[in-house]
């Protein structure tokens, strides 16, 4: 009993430890897994953003480039023209004078739904908009250009951006004016004013000709700000060193976003520069058409005299919870602020629906001043910081490459475990079926051999002179012999069938050969326990073919009517052992023999080790009859080789009856 525990008790051990360590790694491949794939979705939202952030800042660069095209004459409602011709009398042309000819601003009619007005205003002065003419103006504009309800709707505008600009301080800082004194909190680190290099990149006009200070061929390469956004802080040396000490991935995803509002800044810096120079040109070409000499350069303001305006790039600047994009322009020494007021609930709804396919859920804040996270996903061209919400968050997948690679990997060691425990046990019950094997072939050798021993001897001294003893000890050796050779050929019959190499000489017989071959060896065996054989079949049984070898089952009926004359001949009511042949119902695959005999029967846990090889053990062997408990299991082997099978019949009262099915022959 110790050696099984002890077999049983290492191979858990070492299940136990396989297992172990298996998880171990399979937790440590998990982490790993799940880290690699939150990249890969962290990396596909980036993705996701970046290309949604694109999107945004050039659904509003046609709204730069426009606004960046007006000249700052377009910012009064009528401005007087540069160069005027008159026809005369007699065909001929007449020059007015700068001012005579009234000419309507573009921006008078103009109506987008979202920008809500255009408005210039100079330090300390008022604020007005090209949009709502002054009121020796107003009746030419109404009679041309609008009607009397869009004119009230712009006053009442005009008024509202009155009281957001009470403090124009923040307009003035994005445009790149500098308040006497400076504002403070916005000409600070966070919106610091240009530096004075800007009026080297500006473009200059002058009686409506563009003049630059550099060659427009070199301007968008040797613009010193083209990095610069007053939005951002990136160029700030206020920015907190704490806030730059980021390591891993985080580090790295910050470095991408630095450099992807960069790349965009510069995009909308060289985008806007190139509509001011396109302007130049077009300018020179018309004025080269109509015989005017270009003027002639003007330096900055320090240089020398500057009567043209100048003038910078738009900007947007958030006031409370509305923005404006506004630019500087400088005439004749003076400083002012031209820009329009952004309709921000019309123009977030237009963006968010070209994001809507990436980021479902995506949501846009105002970012009014810049707080030095390089890692905030902010557009370029306006204040504004990207919230990709929800949709922008994946779950994780179920089943990933590592996970199914894992599970066949579990699947495989628990199979190969299964495996192993299967073999083992196959193993451990061989072994003990064949421990209990030779303690029964011992024990069943020993009482024949004992006997054969004590005959012999008696025999070859002469001790028995009377002739019937004789007869009677020789008849003893001779049973004894048979039950030897009976046993011999069971276990010698079974260890073919286990290693595969019984022959058969399968024949066509009828039940009717198969009994009359088998029957008087079996009334002899029946004979020497006090039974009886009695054959119970009718003709067309009898008559039923068969496809099996005759030696196989006769020695399969042998066993049956051997094993009912050891248990049942003692205890038998009636002195009988049947043998029956039945009739194959319908046309059934197989035809049938019984063995019944009239013992006390066999009990419920008998049953369930009936057909089990060398299941007595050595005190069953003892108390018992004699056998080694081989007789069942090898006739019901038999039987399947035929083709058949062996079955306990459980249903028959007052013995045990077994019923043997053999294949039936084809007909023809």
């Amino acid at each position: 009993m110790n050696r099984p525990f002890h077999t049983w008790l290492t191979f858990g051990v070492c299940l136990a430890v396989l297992l172990g360590t298996l998880g171990w790694i399979s937790l440590t491949t998990l982490r790993l897994d799940r880290a690699q794939t939150l990249a890969a979705i962290e990396a596909e939202k980036e993705e996701k953003v970046r290309l949604a952030l694109w999107r945004l800042d050039s659904w509003m660069l046609p709204m730069f480039i426009e606004e960046s095209a007006r000249p700052s004459r377009a910012y009064q409602s009528f401005y007087g023209a540069q160069q005027a011709f008159s026809r005369g009398a007699k065909g001929g042309y007449a020059s007015l004078k700068p001012g005579d000819v009234l000419l309507p601003s573009p921006l008078l009619a103009y109506d987008s739904p979202n920008i809500l007005l255009h408005f210039q205003f100079a330090p300390g002065g008022p604020v007005v908009s090209p949009q709502v003419p002054e009121q020796s103006l107003r009746a030419l504009a109404v009679a041309n250009y609008i009607n009397e309800d869009l004119l009230r709707l712009r006053e009442e505008r005009l008024e509202t951006l009155r009281r957001f600009l009470l403090e124009p301080a923040p307009v003035m800082a994005a445009a790149g004016l500098r308040t006497n004194p400076p504002a403070p909190g916005w000409l600070g680190s966070s919106l610091r004013s240009p530096p004075v290099q800007l009026a080297q990149a500006v473009n200059y006009w002058n009686n409506g000709d563009v003049i630059f200070n550099e060659a427009p061929k070199q301007l968008p390469e040797e613009l010193p700000l083209v990095n610069w956004n007053p939005n951002l802080a990136l160029n700030s040396p206020a920015q907190p060193p704490a806030q730059m000490a980021q390591t891993g991935g985080q580090q790295e995803q910050q470095l991408r976003n630095t450099m992807e509002l960069n790349v965009r800044d510069n995009f909308y810096q060289r985008a806007q520069s190139k509509v001011l120079e396109n302007r130049k040109n077009d300018l020179q070409a018309q004025q080269e058409d109509l015989g005017i000499a270009a003027a002639q350069p003007v330096l900055p303001p320090g240089a020398a005299a500057n009567t043209g305006p100048l003038e910078g790039l738009f900007r947007a600047v958030w006031v409370g919870d509305e923005m404006f994009l506004v630019r500087r322009v400088m005439h004749d020494g003076a400083e002012s602020v031209q820009g329009c007021w952004l309709n921000w609930t019309n123009l977030k709804a237009s963006l968010l629906e070209t994001v809507r396919d990436l980021l479902p859920e995506a949501r846009l804040l105002p970012r009014s001043t810049p707080t030095g996270d390089a890692s905030a996903r902010i557009l370029a061209s306006i204040p504004v910081k990207l919230m990709p919400g929800p949709a922008g968050d994946a779950a994780l997948p179920l089943w990933t490459p590592v996970r199914i690679s894992l599970a066949v990997a579990w699947g495989g060691i628990l199979l190969a475990a299964l495996a192993a425990g299967l073999l083992l046990h196959g193993l451990v019950s061989l072994s003990e079926r064949r421990a209990a094997f030779v303690s029964s072939v011992t024990h069943e050798l020993r009482t024949p051999l004992t006997t054969f021993k004590m005959y012999s001897e008696m025999l070859a001294e002469g001790m028995v002179r009377d002739e019937d003893r004789r007869r009677e000890y020789l008849n003893t050796l001779c049973s004894e012999a048979n039950r030897l050779s009976h046993l011999v050929e069971n276990v010698l019959a079974y260890a073919r069938l286990e290693r595969g190499s019984a022959r058969r000489q399968v024949e066509k017989v009828t039940l009717r050969e198969i009994i009359r071959r088998v029957e008087p060896r079996l009334s002899q065996r029946a004979g020497q326990a006090g039974l009886q054989l009695a054959v119970d079949a009718d003709e067309h049984a009898l008559a039923t073919s068969v496809h099996v070898d005759v030696s196989a089952v006769e020695q399969i009926l042998f066993n049956l009517v051997d094993n009912a004359c050891k248990y049942a001949a003692p205890d038998s009511v009636e002195k009988l052992i049947h043998l029956e042949a039945l009739t194959p119902e319908g046309n059934g695959r197989h035809a049938m023999l019984r063995v019944r005999d009239h013992g006390q029967g066999i009990s419920a846990e008998g049953a369930r080790r009936l057909f089990t090889p060398f299941c007595k053990s050595a005190h069953e062997a003892a108390h018992s009859a004699p056998g080694v408990g081989l007789g069942l299991a090898l006739c019901r082997r038999l039987s399947r080789s035929l083709g058949g099978d062996l079955r306990w019949v459980s249903g028959v009262k007052n013995g045990a009856c077994f019923e043997l099915r053999l294949p039936r022959a084809q007909a023809g």
